[in-house]
């Protein structure tokens, strides 16, 4: 559970042990299934991998989450109240850095953070779930850093990662074929999120037509997943193709 529950990030919170100036991250969405976590976490991940951010993680019987070794899991403060966690992220223990803290998103098990501080300023990282079925947790993350702007972005040297699933789609970065996906009621959606990243200054970093999910039905591919982060930025990040832990895609 988090450490800090309080609706804002406190400057003055310890912080953890050492900054590395180069980050690996993982970026998956498990779809809730057992085998695709099991052969996540039993794979070399702390070989490879500083921050994996878990989207649909499976859930056990006993409401348990499996950890992989070498990683502190990270759970939304609202773990239990309400719903199933849909969002966590795992950081190596080998991040030996005062300079890493959860960040607190109140009321969601859907959006998961945490914060890195260093010479070259702060990064906070978003992990996303997005529910295609509403906006509640693109206002919930409008909101949150809306109010808490100057803890997360006050100067030049203070960074933005958003990754998850946004179980949106439009030309910006599905391929233009895929037309049955651009749906009056997708493209409006799609849209609000466009005006969401414009608002912070974010922008795409992975390259369009890069898909993210197989469908497991018609086997055709599509991309709900994405990367967003300040132009400023530079990112290595690793985008899993739905629950093909073995096939990934770098930027």
């Amino acid at each position: 559970m988090p450490e800090n529950n309080s609706t804002h990030i406190n400057e003055e919170t310890q912080f953890n042990t050492t900054q590395p100036n180069h980050l690996n991250i993982l970026q998956i969405n498990l779809n809730k299934s057992v085998q695709a976590h099991l052969e996540l976490i039993n794979g070399p991940l702390s070989l490879t991998w500083d921050i994996i951010l878990i989207q649909e993680p499976h859930v056990t019987s006993f409401n348990h989450i499996r950890t992989p070794t070498n990683f502190r899991q990270i759970f939304p403060s609202n773990r239990g109240r309400e719903g199933q966690v849909r969002s966590l992220i795992w950081v190596n223990k080998k991040l030996k850095t005062k300079y890493w803290k959860i960040v607190d998103i109140p009321d969601t098990n859907d959006i998961t953070a945490i914060q890195l501080k260093g010479t070259y300023g702060k990064i906070t990282i978003f992990n996303i779930y997005n529910d295609g079925k509403h906006l509640e947790n693109e206002i919930k993350l409008r909101n949150f850093i809306r109010k808490n702007m100057r803890d997360i972005c006050q100067n030049d040297n203070d960074h933005m990662i958003w990754a998850g699933d946004f179980n949106r789609h439009h030309p910006l970065w599905d391929k233009n074929e895929d037309t049955h996906l651009f749906t009056r009621r997708a493209t409006d959606a799609a849209n609000r999120l466009i005006d969401l990243l414009g608002e912070f200054g974010l922008e795409m970093a992975l390259p369009k037509d890069i898909p993210t999910l197989q469908h497991m039905v018609t086997k055709k591919y599509s991309r709900p997943n994405n990367v967003f982060c300040m132009q400023q930025l530079s990112v290595r990040a690793t985008i899993g193709l739905g629950v093909e832990v073995s096939r990934k895609y770098n930027i």
